[in-house]
Order: structure tokens, then C-alpha cells, then sequence
């Protein structure tokens, strides 16, 4: 990743496989944001995906801690952040708006980036709260709640392979019915994570500490429940539910998902390569 730049108003970004660019209206972007979300370039040549014009403001923190979101008969989606506020619109292709940030928050920059990748991929993926590595040229995800090992995990088998993402990263399905993950920024070192963005996917491992290493597959509806606990989705309506629900099944019916109960070490590699050649998309 490039450093974030000084004196820029537009800014671009690799950004869980898609293409963001932002445009500030008033004035340069706070340098704060590098903490947030450093910037992963791309060629200023390529069409965005979205674009964004964004009004940075003083104050917007007084709004309260809450995200709203709506959506009008004419397209329009309103958005309404702890310290910001906007209205977009998604022709299933690109998306386009405005939206206004307070400038002394970066947190909701980031929340309002992980709201661009919810609604980009509510056809087709998720955002999933998990740690990523590269192994073998393909992407595990280790997900759970918070504190209970994913950036140990990460950590510890950065000199196997790369290390992938940190806090997020989306899961989505091609038309060939091939699962694929792609990295964000976001998380608490991010200036570690390699070049690769986008890769196959190998799993998801939902993990637990233990006294003794083991790889067991997952029922359905336990992974399904795992699934929506660790999602991080914006409600928005009945259609856009149904959207998330059918992708959620989607990835459970791949056979993608599996238990690991784990004591720190890296003992689970060749328990979780074992799984992948044996599990043939079985649940129990």
C-alpha cells in the first residue's frame, strides 16, 4: 500500500475487489484518515465502480450512535451514520451519491466504506468478520468472535503464508460457482497485508481454543447461525433480506465451512488441507 497522500481531494481505492473513488467537495482529505483506511491505488485510467462525493464537516458527531438505512421508491438509498450522512444510487452496476463525513471521525469512514461493500455485492457476497491467509495460492478464513484467536492465528502463520486481511474480508461466488475472497484495509496493522486482493477460497474455519488441535465438519444450521452472527450486513428491506439470505445459503450448501478447535501452534495445517480433499461439500 502507498502512503496516504497530503493535499489530495480525490483519492482511489482497491477496495474488497472493487474500484472506490472519492472526491472531496470542500477541502483536502484530514491526514487522520491514513489511520482508518490507507489508500490501495489503482489506474486512475480505469472506470470506478463507485464514486462518491464527499462534504467533510465539524460537528456531525452530535448525530446520534446509529446507523439508518432506507430505501425510496426512485432508487435513492439514505444512509445515516454516527457522524455522517448520505443518499446513493445502485443500478446493480455502479453506485454514485454524496455523502457527508465529519471530519474528525475517521471510524465512520470506515463504516461507510464496509455500507459501499454490503450493498456492491448483496447479489452475490458478504462481509465476513475473519481473519484471512494465503496458503497454496488459496485463501482460509478464520472467523469468530472477537478475542478469540483470528489474529493470533494470522500471526502466527504469516511465515507459511501471506497474510490476506485482518478484520474483513468478502466472500462472493462467480458464475461458476467458484467461491472467491477478497481483502480490505481494514484492521489494526494494515500496512502487513501483501499485494494479492482477490484469490479462491479454500474455507472458512470457525475457531475455538482448545487443549488439543482438530479439524470437524459443521452442521447446516450451525454454520448458518455462525454465518449470520459474524456477517457484518445493513439491513435495508424485504428484497435486499432475501438477498443476503439466499447468499448466505449459498455459501453453506458449497460445503465451504468447517469447525477447528485449536491450541496455538500449526498443527492444523495438514488437518485442514486432510478436510478440504475429504469434505466433497458434505455437512452433517
Amino acid at each position: 500500500m502507498k502512503k496516504f497522500p497530503h493535499g489530495h481531494r480525490v483519492l482511489y481505492w482497491d477496495l474488497g475487489g472493487i474500484r472506490v473513488k472519492l472526491e472531496s467537495v470542500l477541502s483536502e482529505f484530514p491526514t487522520t484518515w491514513q489511520w482508518a483506511c490507507p489508500p490501495c491505488w489503482w489506474s486512475k485510467n480505469e472506470q470506478a465502480d463507485v464514486e462518491i462525493q464527499i462534504s467533510l464537516y465539524s460537528g456531525l458527531l452530535e448525530t446520534e450512535r446509529t446507523i439508518a438505512v432506507s430505501h425510496g421508491d426512485d432508487g435513492v438509498i439514505t444512509l445515516l451514520l454516527h457522524g455522517g450522512f448520505g443518499t446513493f444510487r445502485w443500478n446493480g452496476h455502479q453506485m454514485t451519491g454524496d455523502f457527508h463525513l465529519d471530519d474528525s471521525d475517521p471510524f465512520t469512514l470506515t463504516t461507510f466504506l464496509k455500507f459501499v461493500l454490503a450493498i456492491y455485492y448483496e447479489k452475490s457476497g458478504i462481509l465476513l468478520h475473519s481473519s484471512g491467509v494465503i496458503w497454496r495460492e488459496e485463501v482460509w478464513l478464520f472467523s469468530g468472535p472477537s478475542g478469540v484467536g483470528k489474529s493470533t492465528i494470522a500471526n502466527e502463520l504469516r511465515c507459511d503464508g501471506a497474510l490476506f486481511s485482518e478484520d474483513v474480508c468478502v466472500v462472493t461466488m462467480q458464475s461458476d460457482q467458484e467461491m472467491y475472497a477478497h481483502a480490505t484495509p481494514f484492521g489494526d496493522d494494515r500496512q502487513r497485508i501483501d499485494a494479492v486482493r482477490s484469490a479462491p477460497l479454500a474455507g472458512i474455519v470457525f475457531i475455538q481454543q482448545s487443549t488439543e488441535t482438530r479439524v470437524c465438519n459443521i452442521s447446516t444450521m450451525d454454520a448458518l447461525r455462525r454465518l449470520y452472527r459474524e456477517t457484518r450486513f445493513f439491513e435495508r428491506d424485504l428484497i435486499s433480506n432475501q438477498y443476503f439470505l439466499n447468499v448466505v445459503q449459498n455459501i453453506v450448501a458449497s460445503g465451504m465451512c468447517c469447525n477447528l478447535e485449536f491450541r496455538k501452534d500449526k498443527l492444523f495445517w495438514p488437518k485442514l488441507e486432510q478436510w478440504r480433499l475429504n469434505r466433497g461439500g458434505r455437512h452433517e
